[in-house]
């Protein structure tokens, strides 16, 4: 948890697990190798990045 990526801090989420985060709650997410990440709640919600230039909505088309 936390809002600046730390991989110190980062806890393995084997195949098929749940986790819940509280509203507001700020938080980095990392994968390895090939991941399917499904990301779901009820809105509004928003996805901060950390470093702006990961943001797709900044990508030069």
């Amino acid at each position: 948890m936390g809002d600046k990526v730390d991989d110190s801090k980062a806890k393995a989420m084997p195949v098929g697990t749940y986790g819940y985060w509280a509203a507001g709650m700020k938080h980095f997410v990392s994968v390895k190798g090939e991941t399917i990440v499904q990301f779901h709640g009820e809105g509004p919600w928003v996805i901060n990045y950390v470093d702006p230039k990961d943001d797709p909505r900044n990508q030069k088309k």
